[in-house]
């Protein structure tokens, strides 16, 4: 994310997802997914997660950018991560919907056309992977990315398992490397396969 005047401003879709994943975790989500899916024509995305969800007000509130529930940013008069998401998958000839159950959990989802010239770079989906698996909070998250028919899933849990704790240096690096291998695959399958 880049800063103009202080306010943080989404470049990249790997920007969005981590907007997004912070919110669900501090909606006290135990488990979120996050699947990336492309092809030649689009790239969708959806996050889903088991956290208080929304009731239909806040539902009906949140793609309004002036809308805030002053909770999160007590400083803020606005929250434009959900209109900015709205508004890129727009330009690119897609689309962003959220559906909610207050209770039981939140899902966002979000379309863009490849061939647009609007189309935000993914930005650095290892580093972001890593990002999100090493954040303090308890819970799993699981991350599947999809290209054409090949694809890899990877989970907090099962790197926890593996390495231990995720927050030493040595931990975050083998973690990288192992999402950045399971990157070069995914697109090898698709090239070579």
């Amino acid at each position: 994310m880049h800063r103009i005047s202080g306010i943080k401003v989404h470049y990249s879709l790997c920007d969005y997802l981590t907007d997004i994943v912070h919110n669900s975790l501090e909606a006290g989500a135990d488990t979120v997914s996050v699947e990336m899916c492309e092809s030649d024509f689009e790239i969708r995305c959806t996050i889903q997660d088991n956290g208080c969800g929304m009731s239909d007000e806040t539902l009906q509130s949140v793609m309004d950018p002036f809308y805030t529930d002053g909770k999160k940013h007590v400083h803020r008069s606005v929250g434009l991560g959900l209109p900015f998401l709205l508004q890129a998958a727009q330009a690119c000839g897609g689309d962003a919907h959220i559906s909610s159950v207050s209770g039981h959990g939140t899902e966002v989802s979000f379309w863009m056309k490849q061939d647009s010239v609007d189309l935000p770079p993914r930005g650095n989906i290892p580093a972001t992977v890593t990002s999100l698996f090493s954040f303090s909070q308890e819970g799993n998250i699981i991350f599947c990315h999809r290209w054409h028919s090949a694809e890899y899933t990877v989970t907090r849990k099962e790197l926890e398992d593996t390495l231990g704790e995720l927050t030493s240096v040595d931990s975050l690096s083998c973690m990288k490397l192992y999402i950045e291998s399971c990157e070069e695959n995914l697109y090898k399958e698709n090239t070579h396969g």
